[in-house]
């Protein structure tokens, strides 16, 4: 069965203050260059600290530059700031002259294309409950797309930063917002995904790796290509490596994940093996 292939990337945390991200971009810019993909997929936390550090999404943008295939990113936190909760506020949260600014150095933070017999929809995850106007108009989009893909014959792969959630029920809604995305955006969320019959969601974020079903939609986590967080600053709720992954996209609606991890992508891991850029974060 005829199929189209990408490549997965997430949570690369690009920086002069990086070196070792930057020598992992550099191994998985020497697969991709072998492998040929139809092209690279990156859901977000492209630069360290992208959303108070411009130079940071400029570096950040040049090394997205050296795929040579199409690149498609999404933003992350790390890039123009997150979503208020109960426990995130301030200096951390998404403003619309952060998304002003990620849109004019690294480009779209939502995209709709066609690859293959796929329809590819990503979109900007750290919106969703910030109620700015930037939201509203994300919504909108969203539904229009979606009610395109719902009307389309062709399978439909959903792309975003933060993970849906991590089961169903969810194990406990409290505190969640910081890992998944918020209860009442993920509901309005899911009943769009599934009006439009998406196959797949696929993320970043965790710096873990995990696919599972959830209420019937396939999800999968990219791993990030930086480094992982230890089980001391954060719970195992998947797999804990350094990598990527390919996305074999088969025509029939079939969808294989394999792993990648060249020898010589080093297996970071912050706190540990490298110093945290984010001091007590």
């Amino acid at each position: 069965m005829p199929s189209t292939s990408v490549v997965l990337v997430s949570d690369s945390h690009l920086s002069p203050r990086t070196p070792e991200a930057t020598a992992n971009w550099e191994v998985l810019m020497e697969h991709v260059a072998t492998t040929n993909p139809a092209a690279v997929i990156h859901t977000g936390d492209i630069a360290l600290d992208g959303a108070s550090d411009d130079d940071d999404l400029r570096f950040a943008r040049t090394q997205l530059d050296r795929s040579v295939v199409p690149m498609l990113a999404l933003p992350g936190n790390h890039d123009l700031g997150d979503n208020p909760c109960e426990t995130n506020a301030g200096a951390s949260l998404i403003t619309s002259d952060r998304v002003t600014s990620y849109r004019e150095i690294i480009g779209d933070d939502r995209w709709a294309h066609q690859l293959g017999e796929w329809r590819l929809i990503g979109c900007n995850a750290q919106l969703f409950g910030s109620d700015l106007e930037e939201e509203a108009e994300q919504w909108s989009w969203l539904e229009r797309e979606l009610d395109f893909a719902g009307q389309d014959t062709h399978p439909t792969a959903f792309f975003m930063h933060k993970p849906l959630m991590h089961s169903d029920p969810h194990p406990s809604e409290h505190d969640v917002a910081i890992r998944y995305v918020r209860q009442q955006p993920r509901e309005r969320l899911l009943g769009l995904l599934e009006t439009a019959g998406v196959s797949v969601v696929v993320s970043g974020h965790v710096h873990q790796h995990r696919r599972v079903d959830l209420r019937g939609l396939d999800t999968v986590w990219a791993p990030t290509s930086w480094a992982t967080i230890p089980p001391s600053m954060q719970d195992t709720v998947g797999e804990r490596w350094v990598g990527g992954l390919e996305l074999e996209l088969h025509d029939d609606g079939r969808l294989d994940v394999v792993e990648i991890r060249p020898d010589n992508l080093g297996q970071h891991s912050i706190g540990e093996s490298i110093p945290n850029p984010y001091g007590a974060h």
